[in-house]
């Protein structure tokens, strides 16, 4: 066996607290996990600083970059002297790939399969539906938000994390594309991003070149952010779970019929349930 050398060995190398957080530090951070945990999906560490940071009471300095610096030292060094739960927060910038695994035997799997945990019937949801919908939006670590969100009415999310790169906004053209011409109907874009300069320069110019690139008819609507509560800049990040569940919500009932959608997981639940009565008599 070659003599790679292993990692990983050197143990905890984090500055340890020896009498444990200070009071202020404790207060921060029971504070800020009652607010990561008060909303129904995973949050980054940047949308958690954003709730935080519109408080204007936890931290001294009035810059933001260091207020965000510091709020991470500090968590990152409560994980490592146990007062923190590692898996509290989302990383939505890295997606691992996961494969390999499966069941032990065809006889499993036949057990499994009988028992209704991978019979599953996936039906066209945008069948029956007025438009096409995609939902772009500009801040990447809000994926678990949208998602958790949007999951219901099964449309696209296009995630830009900022600039949007040209092979990335060429796909999104082509399934502009393919939306068009598989369905016929009108395909709407949804985009959400920041209330600030490069929030709507960004867009703007991603979806010029959409457009050109698509050649198709499409309606591309900016949803939000498209005013701020001060008429400052504003980051689609610091808005309460409420009004970003609220705006979501109420752009995605405009376009999507969820009635529709209700029926054809019916006929779904239904076709499963044939296929699993058929299947009890089976045998490998």
């Amino acid at each position: 066996m070659n003599s790679w050398p292993e990692l990983g060995l050197s143990g905890n190398s984090a500055y340890i607290w020896l009498n444990g957080p200070t009071e202020k530090t404790r207060k921060l951070l029971a504070h800020a996990e009652s607010v990561a945990r008060s909303v129904p999906y995973k949050v980054s560490l940047r949308w958690l600083f954003y709730r935080i940071w519109q408080e204007k009471c936890w931290f001294k300095t009035k810059d933001k970059d260091r207020a965000y610096g510091n709020l991470a030292m500090t968590i990152s060094r409560a994980v490592h002297n146990n007062y923190w739960d590692p898996r509290l927060l989302a990383d939505e910038t890295r997606t691992p790939v996961i494969r390999g695994e499966g069941c032990k035997s065809a006889d499993e799997w036949l057990s499994d399969f009988k028992g209704g945990m991978d019979v599953s019937c996936v039906l066209d949801k945008r069948i029956g539906q007025e438009y096409s919908v995609i939902v772009v939006f500009e801040a990447a670590a809000m994926h678990s938000q949208f998602d958790h969100y949007c999951r219901s009415y099964y449309v696209d999310l296009w995630p830009f994390k900022g600039q949007a790169s040209n092979p990335y906004k060429a796909r999104l053209a082509d399934r502009i594309m393919a939306l068009d011409k598989k369905y016929g109907n009108e395909v709407v874009v949804l985009y959400f991003g920041d209330y600030d300069y490069h929030g709507m320069q960004i867009p703007e110019s991603a979806f010029a070149d959409v457009r050109e690139w698509a050649n198709c008819a499409v309606t591309i609507k900016r949803i939000g952010l498209n005013s701020s509560p001060d008429d400052n800049e504003f980051q689609w990040e610091a808005l309460d779970d409420e009004a970003a569940r609220d705006m979501i919500l109420g752009a995605l009932d405009q376009f999507v019929n969820v009635s529709t959608i209700e029926e054809i997981l019916q006929q779904e639940d239904e076709a499963e349930a044939k296929v699993l009565e058929a299947l009890e008599s089976l045998e490998i």
